[in-house]
C-alpha cells in the first residue's frame, strides 16, 4: 500500500483556535482573549498546542481596543500575542474583525467602510514594522452569521430586526475594502473567509416545505458569492478576493426546518464529506475547517467524526488544507458567563497552568499521522462528476437542465457543455460558474465559417482539453441532444444518461443526422429519461431502461405570485383582464390563434414574456392589446404572473409540439392562475382529464373557456386539488428519484454487474 504525505498551505494541518469574540451582548462587551487569560499566557498556550503538533493558530486583532479613539491606533493589545507567536515560532491566522467594532462607529453608516479600511491600513503598517511576514488574514469573520444574529434577530449589538441584508452589505463593503489593501500591500497574502456551513431539510409536517428549506440552506453561500462578485456586484466583490474558504462546522449545524436538530447517526443527517464536496465543487477554491468543536464528553467523538470526514473528502479531491479546533480553551459563555467545557484546555491557574482534556488530546495525537499520510480509497458515488452535453444555453431560459443540474451540483462537480458561440480567433473554451448553483458553464468558442465536420472536430478537441484540465476521471455523461454524439465518441464515462426532454427531430432546423445519432445514444445509454408521457410512449421500446419524468415545478417559487405586492413597471399600466404567456416564442406557438384572439376580444390584454427564437419578431401579431414585454429573469416571473387573470398555452399543432410537456403548465397553476391550453397531448393528460386546465381548440373555444373563467368566482376546492397535484410534481422529487436510479446504476458498474443494457 502506497502512502503519500499530504501537504498544506499552513504550517500544520491541525490548528488551534483561540476564541477572540469582542461583540457586545446586551449591555456587556465580550473580550474572550482577555477573559480566558490568553493575553497573559500566550507563550505557554502556544507551547502547549505545539506539543500536540499544532504549529498554526487562529486568533484576532481586537479593533475596539486598537481604535478606542477615532483615527488613533494603539496596538498594545495585539503586541503580546504576536510576540509570543514569534518567540515560539507559531504561525498566526489573524482575524481583523471578529464580531466587535469600536463604540464610536455605526455599522449602517457609509463611514463604517472607510473607518475599517483605515484600521486595516494601520494594522498592515504595524505588522510590516515588526519585520516579520504575516500572510494569513480573515478580513471579516462569519458575515452570514453576524448579519443574521445582529441584523435580524436582535441577539448581538446593535440588536436590529429585519435589517439583515443591509447589515450584510455593510460587512461585504468593509471586507472588499480590506481585501484590496491586503492584496496590494502584502506579497503572497492569503485571504481567509470563515463562514458557517449548514444543512436544512424540509419539515414533513409542513406541505411544500422542502423547497423553502432548500432556499434557506442556499442562503449560506450569499457571503462568499458576494465577496466574489457573483451576487450584488455593486458591493465591489471580485473573484480574486475569494481565496481560502473557512468552513465553521459544529454539531448544531444541521436541523429540520422549523423543527429538531439533526445529529450523526440519524438517517436524515447529511455526511460532512458531502457538504465539503459541495463547497469545493461550487467554488473550486482551497478550504479548511476554520472552526469545529463540541462540549463536554462529546468533544472527542465529534473531533474524530470531523477528521474522518475530512480524510474521505480529501480522497474525493477536495482541497482541504487544515482543521482548526475551535475553541482550544474553555471560556465563559456569551449569555451567562457559564463555564463552557468546549476546549482542549481549561481555565488558567495563577501560574498559567491549564488542565488538559485527555480524551481529546489522545485523539489529536492518534489522528496526526493519519492526517499527514493517506492511502488511496475506493471511489464513491459522491466523487463522480457530471458532464452535461446540451443544445440549450445555460443563461437562456431556466428550464429542465438548470433545475436538475443545479441540484446535482450540491454533491458533484457539474460541467455544463453548451452549444458553441462563433467568434474570430482560435477555438477555445469560455468557462464560468453559475453563482446560484455552482454549475460550471462551458461554452466552446469557434471561428465562423467551419464545416460541420470541422465543428465536430474542434468540439472533440475542446472536450478532451476540458477533461484533462479538470481531471475528470470518474464521471457520468448526461446528454440533452443526440447531436453531441458527433464529438463525444472519445469519452469514457462511468455511465451515460439520455434525458430526452423534447423530440428534437421535429424542431425547425433539426439536423438530418439527429435520428442516427439518437439510435447510437440509445445503444450507449445506461438510463433514458423522458420529459413527458407522449415521449415515453414513443421511446420506451427503444431501450430497456426508459423512465418517465414529466415536467416538474418549483412550487414555492411560483407561489410567491399569490402574495406579490410588486407590480412590474412595464406591466402596471396594462389594463385587466390580462391573459399571459411566459416562455420561448418560437415555431411551436400558434401565432394565428393569438392574432385571432386579440382581434375578437380587443378589451382583453395579451401579455407575452420571453425571448423570440427561430422566428422573426415581426411574425408576432401586432395589436394594441398584445404586449410583448421581452425576456424576464426567472426570479421576476412570480411578480408578473401575480398580475394575470389567466395563463395561456397557445401552442400550435405541428411536429415541434407533438411530444412537448410544457413546464409552464404547473408553474401557472402554482402561481394561482387558471390555465387554458390548446390540446397538447401531455396537457390534456393529466391536466385536462383532472379538470385542472381548460382545453380549447381554436379561437371560439379559447374565448368560451376564458369567459367562463372570468365570470365564475374563485373555487377554493379547485385550488386545493391543484395543490395536491403539485405536491407530487416538484423538481426536488424528480431530481431525488433520478439520483436514486443513477446511484443504483453506478453501484452496478462499481461491482462489475453492469452489462450495457442499452
Amino acid at each position: 500500500m502506497v502512502l503519500s504525505v499530504y501537504t498544506s498551505i499552513f504550517a500544520s494541518f491541525l490548528q488551534a483556535g483561540f476564541e477572540c469574540s469582542t461583540h457586545r451582548y446586551g449591555n456587556k462587551r465580550l473580550d474572550l482573549l482577555e477573559e480566558t487569560c490568553h493575553t497573559r499566557f500566550a507563550v505557554q498556550d502556544f507551547r502547549r498546542v505545539a506539543k500536540l503538533g499544532m504549529r498554526t493558530v487562529r486568533t484576532g486583532a481586537r479593533w475596539h481596543l486598537i481604535e478606542s479613539t477615532p483615527g488613533s491606533y494603539d496596538f498594545s493589545s495585539l503586541r503580546p500575542i504576536l510576540d509570543a507567536a514569534e518567540q515560539t515560532d507559531t504561525e498566526v491566522l489573524l482575524d481583523l474583525f471578529h464580531f466587535g467594532w469600536p463604540e464610536h462607529l455605526d455599522i449602517y453608516s457609509p463611514e463604517f467602510t472607510d473607518a475599517f479600511a483605515r484600521y486595516v491600513w494601520a494594522t498592515v503598517r504595524y505588522l510590516k514594522g515588526r519585520g516579520r511576514q504575516y500572510k494569513f488574514f480573515a478580513p471579516v469573520n462569519e458575515i452570514s452569521f453576524l448579519s443574521w444574529i445582529a441584523g435580524d434577530v436582535r441577539n448581538f449589538y446593535p440588536h436590529s430586526a429585519g435589517r439583515g441584508p443591509e447589515f450584510k452589505a455593510a460587512l461585504i463593503r468593509a471586507a472588499v475594502a480590506a481585501s484590496e489593501i491586503l492584496l496590494n500591500e502584502i506579497a503572497g497574502v492569503r485571504l481567509l473567509w470563515p463562514e458557517p456551513v449548514i444543512n436544512i431539510i424540509g419539515n414533513p409536517q409542513i406541505p411544500g416545505d422542502r423547497e423553502r428549506a432548500e432556499f434557506y440552506r442556499l442562503v449560506q453561500y450569499e457571503a462568499w458569492d458576494q465577496i466574489a462578485g457573483r451576487q450584488r456586484p455593486e458591493l465591489g466583490g471580485r473573484p480574486e478576493y475569494l481565496d481560502v474558504l473557512g468552513l465553521n462546522f459544529y454539531d448544531q449545524n444541521q436541523w429540520v426546518h422549523e423543527g429538531e436538530r439533526l445529529v450523526p447517526g440519524d438517517s436524515r443527517y447529511r455526511p460532512f464529506r458531502e457538504m465539503l464536496r459541495e463547497v469545493s465543487a461550487r467554488y473550486g477554491r482551497p478550504l479548511f475547517i476554520s472552526e469545529t468543536g463540541a462540549e463536554e464528553d462529546k468533544r472527542e467523538g465529534w473531533f474524530r467524526y470531523v477528521c474522518e470526514e475530512v480524510l474521505v473528502a480529501r480522497d474525493f479531491g477536495v482541497h482541504a488544507e487544515g482543521i482548526c479546533l475551535y475553541p482550544i480553551l474553555n471560556h465563559p459563555g456569551w449569555e451567562d458567563d457559564r463555564h463552557c467545557h468546549n476546549g482542549l484546555f481549561d481555565y488558567a491557574r495563577e501560574d498559567g497552568y491549564r488542565e488538559i482534556y485527555r480524551p481529546l488530546a489522545s485523539a489529536i495525537l492518534e489522528l496526526q499521522e493519519k492526517l499527514q499520510q493517506r492511502s488511496p480509497q475506493p471511489m464513491s458515488y459522491g466523487q463522480m462528476d457530471f458532464l452535461c452535453l446540451s443544445h440549450l444555453r445555460w443563461g437562456f431560459v431556466l428550464q429542465r437542465p438548470q433545475h436538475l443540474m443545479g441540484r446535482f451540483a450540491r454533491e458533484h462537480r457539474v460541467f455544463y457543455f453548451e452549444e458553441p458561440l462563433y467568434e474570430a480567433g482560435e477555438p477555445s473554451l469560455r468557462e464560468g460558474i453559475c453563482p446560484k448553483t455552482g454549475v460550471r458553464v462551458i461554452t466552446p468558442i469557434l471561428p465562423p465559417g467551419l464545416s460541420e465536420s470541422e465543428i465536430a472536430g474542434a468540439q472533440r478537441d475542446l472536450l478532451a482539453s476540458l477533461i484533462e484540465r479538470h481531471n475528470l476521471i470518474s464521471y457520468a455523461a448526461w446528454y440533452y441532444t443526440p447531436m453531441a454524439m458527433e464529438f463525444s465518441d472519445a469519452l469514457d464515462p462511468v455511465l451515460t444518461v439520455y434525458d430526452c426532454m423534447d423530440e428534437l427531430t421535429g424542431f425547425a432546423g433539426a439536423s438530418p443526422n439527429m435520428k442516427v445519432n439518437e439510435d447510437a445514444l440509445f445503444q450507449q445509454a445506461d438510463l433514458v429519461f423522458t420529459g413527458g408521457a407522449s415521449l415515453y410512449e414513443a421511446k420506451r421500446t427503444k431501450h430497456k431502461a426508459v423512465c418517465l419524468f414529466p415536467s416538474s415545478v418549483d412550487t414555492a417559487h411560483f407561489q410567491r405570485a399569490k402574495t406579490s405586492l410588486s407590480e412590474p413597471v412595464d406591466q402596471a399600466a396594462i389594463p385587466e383582464p390580462r391573459l399571459g404567456y411566459a416562455g420561448v416564442i418560437d415555431e411551436r406557438m400558434d401565432l394565428h390563434l393569438l392574432g385571432g384572439l386579440a382581434r375578437a376580444k380587443p378589451e382583453w390584454q395579451f401579455v407575452l414574456l420571453g425571448p423570440v427564437a427561430k422566428i422573426s419578431q415581426e411574425d408576432i401579431p401586432v395589436a394594441p392589446n398584445i404586449h410583448w414585454l421581452g425576456m424576464k429573469k426567472y426570479d421576476e416571473l412570480p411578480d408578473y404572473l401575480a398580475g394575470w387573470t389567466i395563463g395561456m398555452l397557445p401552442f400550435a399543432s405541428n411536429e415541434a409540439t407533438r411530444y412537448i410537456s410544457p413546464t409552464k403548465t404547473p408553474e401557472y397553476l402554482a402561481a394561482g392562475l387558471h390555465v387554458i391550453s390548446t390540446p397538447l397531448r401531455d396537457v390534456v393528460t393529466p391536466y385536462g382529464d383532472l379538470g385542472l386546465v381548460s382545453i380549447a381548440d381554436g379561437v371560439e373555444q379559447f374565448i368560451s373557456a376564458a369567459e367562463e373563467i372570468l365570470r365564475k368566482p374563485t373555487d377554493p376546492e379547485f385550488f386545493s386539488r391543484v395543490e395536491h397535484f403539485l405536491n407530487q410534481s416538484s423538481w426536488e422529487k424528480t431530481w431525488s428519484e433520478m439520483d436514486q436510479l443513477i446511484r443504483k446504476e453506478w453501484e452496478k458498474h462499481e461491482s462489475g454487474e453492469a452489462t450495457g443494457i442499452g
